[in-house]
């Protein structure tokens, strides 16, 4: 696309050059189209895109790259995009996100980096988006998460890192995302987290760590997660649920526990998680529970877990009477519902 390509066309609103074989955009290709809010220029072979190619459109809104062949975005490739809310580049052969490439961007709300080569984000990468809400890098082959990836973000709520390659979350990597509320980084390889991989996100509501390899949470890891309510740590290989491992949740609804390697839970394991109204523990290997093990869950309301032997645990157990010896759900004074995993289920309620 030459220079000057639609020069005249001064009330164009939407532009869709679906179907063509564009391969480059060459600088000031969209001069004069000072009205468009539109362009699809998604399924292409676009490999290259010319700094200042799409100066002029003070009025873009909308911008699809999708699916192209585009490998690298230099700085001043979006230069002029003042009013430019949603950018998609999803699919694209992308391989490292530069420093200031987004600059200028100051009205996006929303990117779309999936399904990409992508294995390094610079320092700074992501400076001057102060209005971007959401922010999509899954399908990617990213290994490190650094220091202060995703600096600059403070109106960020949705941030998407789920199947990558991620192996290791630096602390402070979150570190300025003051608004986020959803965090994926699911189907990662992260084996192990410590107590500043999530520091600063007084906000988040939502925090998904299922399908990866961790085999260890360390103490105090949740601690400032004030606001979270839902917490997936399912399908990982932790054997062992330590006391105090979800301090600070004191917002927490939901968690999910389920498909695990889990053979022990310690008393206490569940302290501090007094707004918790369903926990799954089933589908795991745990021989053994005592009569400490759900304390503190005063508001607990669903149970799921595996059907234990009679040999781990009194036999009690299985009707839920709270009239009997059993003390293994002392505490639950509003448990209504207790399903196993092999499909028996038991109904509680606490009279008077």
């Amino acid at each position: 696309m030459e220079n000057g390509t639609f020069l005249g066309l001064t009330s164009l609103q939407t532009l869709d050059l679906d179907g063509n074989d564009i391969t480059k955009i060459r600088s000031g290709a969209f001069r004069g189209l000072s009205s468009l809010k539109s362009i699809d220029l998604s399924n292409k072979e676009i490999q290259n895109i010319e700094s200042g190619a799409f100066i002029g459109l003070t009025s873009l809104e909308s911008l699809d790259l999708s699916r192209n062949k585009i490998t690298t975005m230099e700085n001043g490739t979006f230069l002029g995009l003042t009013s430019l809310q949603t950018l998609d580049l999803d699919g694209n052969d992308i391989t490292k996100i530069r420093s200031d490439v987004f600059r200028g961007l100051s009205s996006l709300k929303s990117i779309d980096l999936s399904n990409k080569e992508i294995n390094n984000i610079e320092s700074g990468a992501f400076i001057g988006l102060a209005s971007l809400e959401s922010l999509d890098l899954s399908r990617n082959k990213i290994t490190n998460m650094e220091n202060a990836t995703f600096l600059g973000l403070t109106s960020l709520k949705k941030l998407d890192l789920s199947n990558k390659e991620i192996n290791n979350i630096e602390s402070d990597t979150f570190i300025g995302l003051i608004s986020l509320e959803s965090l994926d980084l699911s189907r990662n390889k992260i084996t192990n987290m410590d107590n500043a991989t999530f520091l600063g996100l007084t906000s988040l509501k939502k925090l998904d760590l299922s399908n990866k390899e961790i085999n260890n949470i360390e103490s105090d890891t949740f601690i400032g997660l004030t606001s979270l309510a839902y917490l997936d740590l399912s399908r990982n290989k932790i054997t062992n649920m330590e006391n105090a491992t979800f301090l600070g949740l004191t917002s927490l609804k939901k968690l999910d526990l389920s498909n695990k390697e889990i053979n022990n839970i310690e008393s206490g394991a569940f302290i501090g998680l007094t707004s918790l109204a369903y926990l799954d523990l089933s589908r795991n290997k745990i021989t053994n529970m005592d009569n400490a093990t759900f304390l503190g869950l005063t508001s607990l309301k669903k149970l799921l877990c595996n059907k234990p032997s009679k040999r781990s645990i009194d036999k009690q157990f299985y009707v839920l009477d709270p009239t009997k010896s059993s003390e293994t759900f002392n505490g639950l004074q509003i448990l209504m519902k207790c399903t196993f995993s092999s499909g028996n289920e038991a109904l509680y309620k606490v009279s008077g």
